[in-house]
């Protein structure tokens, strides 16, 4: 079975290694069975014909129609040879276009719902029978994303003082300013774009929110100005915690669908970057995954399926605001961190006092020699003296004799 494992080449340089996810193809199909090429692994910007028609930097777009056309036709040569496509983080228009070439996309993002203890994601496709099974398993996980979910907010709501906010309020979240997530097909959108209709909404609420992204702090100048609007760089999942926040408004940020499972009333503006087709499914790392996806023959190996049993976090520094969690964990190699920095104070002081004994002792040991000394000398000056005496009184009496 042939798979070609392709990223957005009419936004991103394939070479660039922040935006290409190759390294997931390997990770996620080891087994022999699957022959997978990757688009950096054919496509050579600068071998290639169409290399002056890429893009030279990340997160912008192919403008030029003729460079379209001509991207476009070079993936029309080079992927109905494949079984399946698996195109990952695609916007929407990359996706129209892909649509048009093959009928077997599997389109995956990163997961929104980046609160769980795995990093995770999120699924969709063209083929109506891969896009039933994507629904199927997803439907499995979603106890998974709720139970994280009700931990997070349990380990925030006890490790944490509870927040000085307003109850029955509403929260806004901002993005960066170009983010592919906040493109409209024709230019980078932001809260303010709405600004009229997230003050409508917000009329039925005591308190407006305006968490912006650590990013992007200056943009949305009309949210962030209002008078009747207060800033806050509060953790988020310390907001979405807290029972004050009822609803949350964006763009199109992931907090719109984490902020469901904490039970939050949610107004998303976009959703052209990531579909509400996609489904979140913690399951990738699972073979039997993969199986059941492009094995019809076997529809029960959807049953046979267990939660990813890596966290791939580290390989791409992919933490995000879970990063505020883990701190609250104490995670079981931090203790012993946290142990091994202990130990290793002590042995400073240790080591620090061993110096100050050694030290003392040889001070000691000086005094007492010097006392040796002493006494040596005034044993010397005692037996001087009864000599002389004695020699003194030999004399005499010598004298007196020989009279």
């Amino acid at each position: 079975m042939k798979i070609l494992f392709l990223t957005d080449i009419y936004k991103h340089p394939v070479d660039h290694l922040p935006t290409n996810h190759d390294w997931l193809a390997n990770l996620w199909f080891s087994n022999k069975k699957y022959t997978i090429t990757k688009i950096n692994d054919i496509l050579k910007p600068n071998e290639s014909n169409i290399g002056p028609e890429l893009p030279k930097k990340p997160y912008t777009s192919v403008l030029k129609n003729s460079s379209i056309t001509k991207i476009t036709n070079y993936l029309k040569e080079t992927i109905p040879s494949f079984d399946y496509v698996i195109a990952f983080e695609c916007c929407e228009e990359t996706r129209i276009i892909l649509e048009q070439i093959h009928p077997k996309i599997i389109y995956i993002y990163f997961s929104p719902l980046r609160y769980s203890n795995r990093q995770t994601f999120t699924l969709s496709s063209n083929d109506k029978e891969l896009q039933q099974k994507i629904v199927e398993v997803s439907n499995l996980g979603i106890n998974y994303y709720q139970q994280q979910a009700n931990y997070v907010k349990n380990l925030v709501n006890n490790k944490q003082s509870p927040l000085d906010i307003q109850p029955k309020s509403i929260l806004l979240i901002g993005q960066v300013e170009a983010d592919l997530s906040v493109w409209d097909g024709i230019k980078y959108t932001n809260l303010d774009d709405y600004f009229d209709e997230i003050i409508k909404i917000a009329s039925n609420y005591n308190t407006i929110y305006y968490k912006p992204h650590p990013f992007a702090k200056k943009n949305n100048d009309k949210i962030a100005n209002a008078t009747n609007i207060i800033n806050t760089d509060i953790e988020i999942y310390r907001l979405l915690s807290s029972d004050c926040i009822e609803h949350v408004i964006t763009v199109s940020s992931s907090v719109a669908k984490e902020a469901k499972f904490f039970n939050k009333k949610v107004t998303q503006f976009s959703s052209l970057y990531i579909s509400d087709d996609c489904k979140s499914v913690p399951y990738t790392m699972d073979e039997n995954f993969w199986n059941y996806m492009f094995d019809t023959s076997n529809n029960s190996l959807s049953k046979q399926l267990t939660i990813d049993y890596l966290d791939i976090r580290p390989i791409r520094n992919t933490y995000w605001g879970y990063k505020f969690i883990l701190e609250l964990e104490l995670k079981p190699h931090e203790v012993y961190k946290t142990l091994l920095e202990s130990i290793n104070n002590d042995l400073v002081k240790t080591q620090q006092l061993a110096t100050e004994l050694s030290n003392n002792i040889e001070k000691i040991t000086k005094e007492q020699c010097k006392t040796k000394i002493d006494i040596i000398k005034l044993q010397n000056k005692s037996i001087l003296y009864i000599l002389s005496k004695t020699v003194k009184k030999i004399k005499k009496n010598y004298i007196k004799k020989n009279r």
